[in-house]
């Protein structure tokens, strides 16, 4: 729910909000530790090799033109192996010709890439790291259900092999665990505020899908990098979750999450931006047959914003 508040000026707004926000002591780590338990980190766990970390990404919105609308989706994979690390990564336009591109097939056409790629890994991988929900919420676009049965093959086959697959969410607003203790915060903020260093809070899957095969949902505090909660989706049989864990815990990068999570991260994002180069050029290609209006922006006002 919404929540409008009037405010006078910028200290007015900021005690208005404070104010709203509940107090947090000792007792919600009591809480969670009699309802949920809080486990530690281990020391020695032997590090998987080699570990894949897969991503994807797309501008916010398609590239409307006069004559066209397009995209971009760029896909990373980064092998860890002995020390060493290689970066593959793919790139796609997708252009709607004389029509408007609809975000969500983009979205959906994203992971949908993404697992396609992370299965070409099966065959080496001992650890499967993935950007984001290991099975992402459909939208209203029909590539959502090949997403969907894809995802579950993929952990499906990956289980079957005895290789862990985690899943990494930056942006949870989830409730799970706050409806089980009976706290009025998201999950990542109860284990943000509660859990040190290096301990985390291990519960059953809230989806079904997921549940069914024993993948598990999981917040950890990172050994270093910015004290703030990390979500994981865990499914994993032959290797414990504590494992798991204990890996990706160690190797926390500046932001806090996995570093090879910061690094495909990095690598599509500066894939995706080449989007601009494309329109710059195409702009000068069509020019010499005086299409060039065909690729200006449907919103003028937008050409100033690229």
């Amino acid at each position: 729910m919404v929540e409008i508040i009037e405010f006078n000026d910028v200290r007015d707004a900021v005690e208005r909000i404070a104010s709203k926000l509940p107090l947090v002591d000792e007792k919600l780590r009591l809480l969670v530790e009699r309802n949920i338990g809080i486990k530690r980190v281990t020391n020695h766990v032997a590090s998987p090799d080699p570990v894949y970390a897969v991503d994807s990404a797309f501008p916010r919105s398609p590239l409307d033109l006069v004559g066209m609308s397009m995209s971009i989706v760029a896909v990373a994979v980064a092998k860890y192996s002995r020390g060493r690390t290689r970066v593959k990564r793919t790139r796609r336009i997708l252009v709607e010709f004389l029509g408007e591109l609809d975000q969500d097939y983009v979205a959906a056409f994203a992971r949908l890439e993404e697992r396609r790629h992370a299965l070409n890994t099966m065959d080496e991988a001992e650890l499967l790291v993935i950007d984001g929900e290991i099975l992402p919420r459909r939208g209203s676009s029909e590539l959502w259900a090949n997403v969907e049965s894809l995802s579950i093959m993929l952990v499906k086959e990956l289980l079957r092999r005895g290789v862990p697959v985690v899943g990494v969410l930056k942006r949870s607003y989830s409730k799970h665990i706050a409806g089980m203790i009976g706290v009025p915060l998201s999950d990542k903020a109860i284990a943000s505020l509660v859990l040190r260093r290096g301990e985390f809070i291990e519960v059953t899957h809230n989806r079904e899908q997921l549940a069914k095969l024993g993948c598990r949902i999981v917040f950890y505090k990172p050994l270093r990098g910015f004290a703030e909660a990390v979500k994981l989706e865990v499914c994993s049989r032959q290797v414990p979750v504590d494992d798991v864990v204990a890996v990706l815990a160690r190797e926390a990068g500046p932001t806090g999450l996995p570093w090879m999570i910061d690094l495909v991260d990095s690598v599509v994002k500066k894939e995706v931006a080449h989007i601009g180069a494309v329109h710059s050029l195409l702009l000068a290609r069509l020019a010499r047959g005086r299409r060039h209006t065909l690729a200006y922006h449907t919103n003028p006002q937008e050409k100033n914003r690229a």
